[in-house]
């Protein structure tokens, strides 16, 4: 399979039988970054874990430096009317928090 020239390049920075620590590895991908958007990197982690077991499966929440970029408006039920409540229903159903 063919790759690009800017793949080439940075494959050719990249040793394959070396095992980097983190902030090497973390540099590495930074100075083989070449989309102009912001990459993503795929992590994976050898555990040792079965997760067949309910008592070893691993989960966890990252939370995010800025969120997720949508805003959420809490709705007082009560206090609206049924013009105003059906108006914000319609222009914000994505982003409501009844509460």
């Amino acid at each position: 399979m063919k790759h690009g020239k800017k793949y080439a390049e940075a494959a050719k920075l990249v040793d394959r039988s070396t095992l980097y620590d983190t902030a090497d590895a973390i540099a590495l991908v930074k100075k083989t970054a070449t989309a102009k958007f912001d990459e993503t990197v795929e992590v994976h982690i050898k555990t040792g874990c079965d997760g067949r077991h309910a008592e070893q499966q691993v989960r966890g929440a990252v939370v995010l430096p800025n969120g997720t970029g949508t805003i959420t408006l809490p709705l007082n039920l009560p206090a609206l009317g049924r013009r105003q409540l059906l108006y914000f229903i319609f222009r914000f159903s994505r982003n409501l928090c009844f509460c």
